[in-house]
């Protein structure tokens, strides 16, 4: 609520600042990390068109949302290639895919994406990309068989980032 409301003030009066510097990326809106104990907390989304790439802030608004539905879709999908390889001895993947905690909070007329922050690094980070997408890491072949086998329930294939 309080990032909505405080939207049109100077950065530097802002209960939280956008993180301006660009390491986490220009897609998605404005950036906002609210930090909680220990390495908890909360990455916030303003999904507002901050770099002109989705033709405005209604679709800004809607791309936040479609990503909260394919993150429903891909837990739905790891919970049932979790649930199908439970028991399947050496053919089963015996991995289960951890998914953050999201959520869209919608007040005022805004969107907001939250999701919970993972205590994934570079030194711990399995599958995927620490740096903006420039280099992307593929280190646990049962990760690669687990995020192969939602895809395929998902009926979606790999893609260059």
């Amino acid at each position: 609520r309080c990032i909505i409301q405080e939207q049109l003030l100077p950065p530097a009066e802002r209960s939280f600042r956008p993180e301006g510097n660009g390491s986490l990326g220009v897609a998605g809106g404005e950036k906002y990390l609210v930090p909680g104990p220990g390495d908890s907390g909360i990455f916030f989304k303003f999904a507002i068109d901050a770099h002109g790439l989705y033709g405005g802030d209604a679709f800004a608004a809607k791309a936040a949302k479609h990503e909260l539905t394919s993150v429903q879709a891909l837990a739905a999908a790891a919970a049932m290639t979790s649930a199908a390889g439970a028991g399947a001895g050496a053919e089963g993947v015996g991995l289960s895919l951890g998914i953050p905690l999201l959520a869209t909070v919608d007040y005022l007329g805004q969107r907001l994406l939250a999701c919970s922050i993972l205590p994934v690094g570079p030194t711990t980070l399995a599958y995927g990309s620490a740096n903006a997408g420039a280099d992307v890491l593929a280190s646990s072949p049962q990760l690669v068989s687990a995020l192969r086998q939602a895809c395929d329930t998902l009926n979606i294939g790999p893609h260059n980032v």
